[in-house]
């Protein structure tokens, strides 16, 4: 590349343009004050169409622009107007004179690098069409302040006998059309104007400016023709319809007449159009203002709302009470109404303000739910439901949260246990921090139905986990491995963990064995479990107290007694019972019954009411019986034979 410097200067503003004979390169500077200007130069970093690379040595040249400008062009616009072109930028300070027909005429004025002068229609002698004009023109100095020699040059008006007409009329809005004609118009009257277009519904023709009709014109600035035009109208006066163009709120159309008169409006040749006239049926416009993003404020005083069309933003015509905002702690706050506001500037976007003065939002994740009717259009559509998620948080905080398991022995109740876990961040957290969703235990989720999570500390950087009864149905009461992981919780700033954490708990069975059936066989009663039973604390229920104290057993509707054998006033024999697993099946508990019937020439004697021909009920209490990983067998639970 060229790099042109003055000595000790930095790199002058210029651009390279490769010639047509692809062998010269053309440098322009930006400004005049490379004029007159002695640069060092050097070519590096150019290479040939062989990809060898040309250099040069640096080398001091000087820049002097001698070449005044000159006229290439002088035409009439489609509005009549006059532009004069010029071979090169020209400077502000020196204003061209330009005459035309010999009479002074006022131009737009020259700004700094134009390299175009116009002179307005309205400012021309009256030139008709097919005349040949006369252009005079001098004093116009380029960036380098050369003046140019004096102009003296024709230019023809074109003969223009073809009409401007409306070329479509097409409906944007409730009550709005564009309107794009055939050719540019002339200026003043002869522009399309709101009294140009009349509306004729029913027998009645509405015209604007009278009995409260209004009708605006607005050209369109993104058509560089200047064809087209935004057109609204607003009925009024007497047997107007109540809501614009329609009869009612709910009607679902419009049927009008757009009329334009002859010559209403004229191009620069002073053409008029035809008579104009064209049925339109409007649709009224039924959709309200829908949701499309959020973010906090630049201020962090306020959140952002941002719909897709414009609404009535005064604090009247929001309806605060539909805005629930909530934190991630479920703290709810009420949008402060005088303040809940369409923004200044910008008519689509609500300013949801719910702290007092000029406070920051904390940082932290806000839902905002949007009630249907929160904010309504003009046409008083009301906006549909939606909701939204605006984290509010430091820019300079990327810092994600890491995860511990708190094991530590200490006074501190938080501290992981068998079927409990605590789990330790290096940070507070949100919400997310309470998701049961982001904990897996051996793979699966947890949920509400398996465990209950809160914050254990103030400071919201430890919850502890704990898993519900009926939720394990192994391990030892003393604990068995298991898999705690983390994944997916984001600090108050937003951030999320970087990878998830695994760690090492202890689980255990907490689902209760639960009595099934009841046989009865002989004088022995079998229970049978869902599953597998403790030999030990069977076996320990060993004589009648124990057992009344395990079952509450009923024989038909009498509670079980295994009777005494009196003997003539020196005590007796009690009944026995004896509990143990059945051979070969953990989950049946075998209850053998010893009881005592009268005998002969006994006294004090008690008869046992055992009778195996009777419904035998019986009901667990759980007392000590437990199922082999020594969780207690689930207490209240009726079975008969």
């Amino acid at each position: 590349m060229a790099d042109g410097t003055t000595p000790g200067a930095t790199p002058a503003q210029a651009k390279a343009v490769l010639g047509a004979d692809k062998k010269s390169v053309v440098i322009t500077f930006a400004d005049q004050k490379a004029n007159n200007t002695a640069f060092t130069f050097q070519v590096d970093g150019v290479t040939d169409v062989e990809g060898k690379k040309v250099t040069s040595e640096v080398q001091t040249i000087t820049v002097t622009d001698t070449v005044a400008p000159t006229i290439t062009e002088t035409k009439f616009a489609a509005n009549g107007d006059l532009t004069i072109t010029f071979s090169e930028p020209l400077a502000a300070a020196q204003q061209p004179i330009v005459r035309v027909n010999n009479t002074p005429v006022t131009h737009t004025t020259v700004a700094a690098g134009d390299t175009v002068v116009t002179v307005p229609a309205a400012n021309l002698p009256a030139i008709a069409g097919g005349a040949t004009a006369t252009v005079f023109v001098s004093s116009a100095q380029d960036t380098a302040l050369n003046t140019m020699a004096v102009y003296n040059g024709t230019v023809v008006k074109a003969v223009d006998t073809t009409k401007p007409a409306i070329t479509s009329v097409t409906q944007t809005g409730q009550n709005t059309v564009k309107v794009v004609l055939s050719e540019e118009l002339a200026g003043g009257a002869s522009a399309l104007e709101p009294a140009d277009l009349k509306i004729l519904m029913g027998s009645t023709v509405y015209t604007h400016g009278t009995a409260g009709t209004v009708v605006t014109v607005t050209p369109d600035a993104n058509d560089t023709t200047n064809k087209t035009y935004d057109v609204s109208f607003n009925l009024g006066g007497a047997g107007a319809p109540n809501y614009g163009l329609y009869a009612s709120n709910t009607a679902a159309t419009a049927q009008v007449t757009l009329i334009v008169d002859a010559n209403a409006i004229k191009d620069a040749s002073n053409n008029g159009n035809d008579a104009y006239t064209q049925a339109i049926t409007f649709n009224r416009d039924a959709q309200g203002p829908r949701f499309v993003s959020s973010k906090v404020a630049d201020d962090k005083q306020t959140l952002e709302l941002t719909f897709d069309e414009e609404f009535q933003g005064q604090d009247v015509d929001v309806d605060e009470a539909k805005l629930l905002i909530t934190n991630a702690e479920g703290v709810r706050f009420d949008a402060i109404a005088a303040t809940t506001v369409a923004k200044v500037g910008s008519p689509k976007v609500l300013l949801v303000d719910f702290v007092a003065g000029a406070t920051e939002i904390e940082n932290g994740t806000y839902t905002v739910q949007i009630g249907a009717g929160a904010v309504k259009d003009a046409l008083g559509n009301l906006s549909a439901a939606a909701t939204t998620t605006v984290t509010v948080g430091n820019a300079a905080d990327t810092v994600k949260p890491t995860a511990t398991l708190d094991t530590e022995t200490n006074a501190d109740a938080a501290v992981t246990g068998v079927n409990k876990f605590v789990v330790d961040f290096s940070e507070e957290v949100g919400a997310s921090a309470l998701d049961l969703a982001n904990y897996k235990l051996d793979g699966v989720a947890l949920d509400s139905t398996k465990a209950n999570i809160y914050f254990n500390s103030s400071a919201k950087n430890s919850v502890t986990i704990e898993l519900k009864a009926e939720t394990v149905a192994f391990g030892a009461q003393a604990g068995t491995p298991a898999t705690l992981t983390v994944s997916n919780v984001a600090d108050k700033a937003g951030n999320v963990m970087e990878k998830a954490a695994d760690f090492g708990v202890n689980i255990a069975d907490n689902t209760a064995a639960v009595l099934q059936t009841v046989q009865v066989l002989g004088n022995d009663i079998v229970l049978t479990f869902n599953e597998n039973i403790d030999s030990t604390t069977a076996t320990t229920i060993d004589d009648p107290t124990k057992l009344a104290s395990e079952f509450e057993i009923l024989v038909g509707s009498d509670a079980l007694t295994l009777g005494t054998l009196g003997t003539n006033g020196t005590g007796g024999t009690d009944g026995d019972a004896a509990v143990s697993l059945v051979a070969g099946n953990a989950k049946q508990v075998k209850i053998s019954l010893t009881p005592q019937v009268n005998g002969t020439g006994y006294t004090g004697q008690v008869s046992s009411n055992w009778d195996p021909t009777k419904t035998i009920t019986v009901k667990t209490t759980g007392a000590t019986l437990t199922d082999a990983n020594g969780y207690g067998v689930k207490a209240d639970v009726t079975a008969h034979n």
